[in-house]
């Protein structure tokens, strides 16, 4: 597991991983986990812990980059270029500086 996560880290990718799998896994190791603590099997609830922790931790990472690369993959949302009448009435968004209304000595220009 150790070695998974050094290689999820390096190369921040997950492709060709089935994220079922592990999640199968993990869920396993924590029925293990919890059937030691009913036992009383202390070291085996130490050792478990951590491997369960690991396991954790590397679909966190799997998913979080599975989900980078998504966002990398989708096309830049195209910037919108302001209507008419946000041109006209001096809108925010719109090329033409905006003048805020709190300041009513610079918003009336005289023609």
């Amino acid at each position: 597991m150790l070695n998974n996560l050094r290689v999820l880290c390096k190369d921040k990718a997950t492709r060709g991983v089935s994220a079922v799998s592990q999640t199968f896994f993990c869920s396993w190791n924590i029925w293990s986990l919890a059937f030691y603590i009913q036992i009383a099997q202390w070291w085996s609830v130490t050792g478990q812990s951590v491997v369960t922790a690991l396991f954790v931790a590397y679909i966190v990472m799997m998913l979080y980059y599975r989900q980078k690369e998504r966002r990398k993959d989708k096309p830049a949302p195209q910037i919108k270029k302001p209507s008419a009448i946000a041109r006209f009435f001096n809108w925010p968004g719109s090329p033409q500086r905006y003048i805020p209304m709190s300041n009513p000595n610079r918003c009336c220009r005289k023609h």
